[in-house]
């Protein structure tokens, strides 16, 4: 004769409700453009020009550093001019340890900085302070 376990028979009801096929609401288009709505406000996720130009800018200078192990935990902050074409008008320590900071000016000297993509970059480029931490 079958053992018939009373957590068996409460359970065999759901076992069945669960698998019971649910069909979908389908998406109408007003739905699809109010989520599309909510979020026209948030930024995209394509990286700015500003973006992308700071990392050209960090990219030419490393290429032209040596070994940043050198200068373990030292930092320096360096006021960066530059022209439209990205030719450097002038780089000038404001604050840090004076070996990393002589590097990096040297090496903003002789970097091939490329020009600003649009005029925003070269709005937020042409004179800032740029933090280096090695």
């Amino acid at each position: 004769m079958l053992n018939k376990s009373p957590l068996v028979l409460l359970l065999f009801p759901l076992l069945l409700a669960g698998c019971h096929h649910h069909q979908p609401t389908p998406r109408t288009a007003a739905s699809a453009t109010e989520v599309d709505d909510l979020f026209a406000s948030l930024p995209s996720s394509k990286p700015s020009s500003r973006a992308t130009y700071a990392r050209q800018i960090m990219t030419a200078i490393r290429a032209k550093m040596p070994d940043s192990v050198e200068y373990p935990g030292q930092t320096c902050r360096i006021r960066l001019s530059l022209q439209r074409d990205g030719t450097v008008n002038s780089a000038t320590v404001e604050k840090g340890d004076e070996e990393l900071c002589n590097t990096v000016v040297a090496a903003f000297m002789q970097a091939d900085i490329p020009a600003a993509p649009d005029d925003d970059a070269y709005q937020t480029f042409k004179n800032t302070s740029i933090d280096f931490k090695a």
